[in-house]
């Protein structure tokens, strides 16, 4: 038997190029992907998220509308294609079939029992429970030929594929892409389809995440939130500028802009490092002049760190958090500083541990200042 895996992706914008079979070399290989600018989406509404039932062109989708199904055009999707021959099929447990047979009898919310289903399972006879029992091996072989960590690697082809589309066309609205942007087209994520010997058997969309596909609330915050929410709303200023470019950085990780996040992480320690400095030295009498004049003598971060801060506090961020000073401060300057400087392109775990380690850090400082206010 024949097994195929197709990896299709919306992109969220539109290549200017036509529609057709693009070979290139990626990682010393050769490879080949289709754009599709012709792609219609057929779905079905959902309370939380439209379901994608097919994707094609218009002609192939128009028999299939129904008055609870809708059309819509894509933008542009990217799909290749993976394949592999294999002789025997995977055994499916007793468990398995039964998991199957209540999927299968399910009414909405309704998810039957395993009693239910093996009642059913009784009313069936044995050609029916082969046909199915059959099917259901074709779809399990199928996920362990092809499966779901493959769908994330389509993200590194496709980002190659567009790096050389952004450079040979000097268009300034395409952009990498990542599972999270993904998710938020008509593919909802990545879309795998399997097939045997020609026949499609199933469907499966890979998104990492869900929050891209939601279309409602699905997370509620308490009542202390929301009214101190409401209370920031009326300040005047914003000054929490460390904050937010922290929860940036963790934002850019989920689109895969690692090189971004890296730069907002470290804005975020100096700005954070900043805020101190500056509220410490308006408590101590200093006006706006004279606290420029000693942060422009003091504008090394490490300078900042170490002798203003112990200057200001009687103590030095070093002091104040050994181990984690020195991880984030390393970080800070290996990571950063060849990002600033080179095309260097950190990994995404390379990358979620460089603004961990920030975070620790100023974790670590936030506890010495509320405990020591707590002591005085």
């Amino acid at each position: 038997m024949i097994f195929a895996a197709r990896y299709l992706v919306e992109l969220p914008y539109v290549l200017n190029i036509p529609d057709g079979i693009y070979n290139f070399i990626y990682e010393h290989t050769e490879l080949c992907l289709t754009v599709h600018n012709d792609y219609y989406a057929l779905f079905k509404d959902a309370y939380l998220f439209p379901q994608t039932l097919l994707l094609g062109t218009k002609e192939q989708l128009t028999p299939h509308i129904l008055n609870d199904r809708g059309i819509m055009k894509c933008r542009t999707v990217i799909s290749l294609a993976s394949v592999a021959e294999c002789a025997v099929l995977s055994e499916l447990s007793e468990e398995e079939f039964i998991n199957t047979i209540r999927s299968q009898i399910r009414s909405g919310d309704n998810y039957p029992s395993e009693d239910e289903a093996k009642e059913h399972i009784a009313t069936m006879d044995n050609l029916d429970i082969e046909k199915v029992a059959k099917l259901e091996s074709i779809k399990k072989t199928a996920r362990e030929i092809f499966p779901p960590k493959q769908s994330e690697e389509c993200i590194g082809i496709i980002n190659h594929f567009i790096k050389q589309y952004r450079v040979a066309f000097n268009d300034q609205f395409a952009d990498e892409i990542s599972l999270y942007q993904a998710g938020l087209g008509f593919t909802n994520g990545v879309l795998q389809e399997h097939y045997c010997d020609g026949v499609k058997v199933s469907s499966i969309p890979m998104v990492g995440i869900i929050t891209p596909l939601m279309r409602n609330s699905w997370y509620n915050h308490n009542e202390i939130q929301i009214e101190d929410f409401k209370r920031r709303l009326m300040t005047d200023e914003f000054n929490e500028h460390p904050e937010l470019l922290i929860i940036r950085a963790n934002n850019l990780v989920h689109k895969g802009a690692l090189r971004s996040a890296v730069i907002e992480a470290s804005a975020g320690l100096e700005s954070y490092i900043l805020r101190l400095l500056i509220n410490e030295l308006n408590k101590k009498g200093h006006d706006e002049c004279e606290t420029k004049a000693i942060l422009n003598k003091n504008w090394k971060f490490e300078v900042r760190c170490k002798q203003l801060f112990r200057q200001q506090f009687n103590i030095s961020v070093p002091e104040i958090a050994q181990l984690e000073w020195q991880t984030a401060n390393e970080n800070r300057k290996n990571l950063r500083d060849k990002i600033a400087h080179t095309h260097h392109e950190p990994s995404e775990s390379e990358t979620k541990n460089f603004i961990e380690s920030i975070s620790l850090l100023i974790a670590k400082i936030e506890g010495y200042f509320k405990e020591k206010d707590q002591t005085t």
